[in-house]
């Protein structure tokens, strides 16, 4: 590609100057477009320049730049320490390939919101906020928000900045789980559960799932479900509450997988993932 249509910007305000030029779109790690996600562009802004590969470890919460790479997520000390396995294992499932780890950010993961991103699953699970920049300036939403937020609200052009996950708190516990026929393929379905228990009580639980639906979302109907109920919910019992929680849930379907059989598979995905969650140390 040559220099006339590549930018690399020293700053949020040129990279919107030259996002407002027609057929141009943000380049961050580069692993959609060279999928063949975006046929016209015609010019390449590149976020490297502006210093967003950061990861800040603040009172209450840990914020990532949108172009941390999901390999430095994973080799990250702090993102460990602070949440566990859960985005380490999202991460490896989103790309199995190191090489493409290396490449794919967490910015350009989020704001695809492909439903076999199993990285946005587990940050709506932790709940996740986003702080985007536009010519008007900047916006925080919580990720679940920003999903569901309509065009007029979000304004073009857009470049999400700072994705900021609070930390955990005492008595809560999280878990990732995925279901794949290969490694190296894209996972049948993936969940992530963040329960806040007191004593065997439920206070606060966040369930997302990713892969199996048309795009990652978390289950309210499951969470409300749960909230305030024990944790002692029989395994038999399970299965009833996971078909009431997934009802209105749209599921993909492809050629090699019916709607049925991932609504299925997703069913059995979160009950293991729940069970396994309580018999943990979280």
């Amino acid at each position: 590609m040559s220099n006339e249509n590549y930018a690399r910007p020293a700053s949020l305000a040129e990279a919107m100057r030259l996002l407002t030029e027609a057929h141009s779109t943000v380049l961050g790690g580069g692993t959609y477009l060279v999928r063949g996600h975006q046929p016209r562009v015609q010019q390449l802004v590149d976020l490297s320049g502006l210093g967003l590969n950061f990861l800040i470890d603040e009172p209450a919460s840990v914020t990532c730049g949108a172009t941390v790479t999901l390999q430095e997520l994973i080799e990250s000390s702090l993102v460990g320490e602070r949440f566990g396995q859960v985005l380490i294992e999202a991460a490896r499932v989103t790309r199995p390939s190191w090489m493409l780890r290396n490449m794919s950010t967490l910015g350009g993961e989020l704001v695809e919101r492909s439903r076999h991103s199993a990285i946005t699953a587990a940050m709506l699970a932790l709940d996740a906020e986003v702080t985007t920049a536009t010519l008007e300036g900047k916006r925080r939403f919580k990720l679940d928000e920003f999903y569901s937020a309509s065009p007029a609200e979000l304004t073009s052009p857009l470049i999400l900045n700072e994705v900021s996950l609070p930390k955990r708190e005492a008595g809560e516990r999280s878990v990732f789980r995925h279901l794949a026929q290969l490694p190296s393929r894209e996972p049948i379905a993936v969940t992530a559960i963040s329960l806040l228990m007191d004593g065997s009580m439920i206070r606060r639980a966040r369930i997302a799932l990713g892969s199996a639906v048309l795009k990652p979302q978390r289950l309210y109907n499951l969470e409300q479900t749960l909230i305030g109920s024990s944790s002692e919910v029989h395994e038999d019992h399970w299965r009833d509450l996971c078909i009431s929680g997934l009802r209105g849930v749209e599921f993909a379907s492809d050629h090699q997988h019916s709607e049925g059989y991932l609504r299925e598979m997703s069913e059995v995905l979160i009950k293991r993932a729940y069970l396994g969650l309580l018999d943990s140390d979280g």
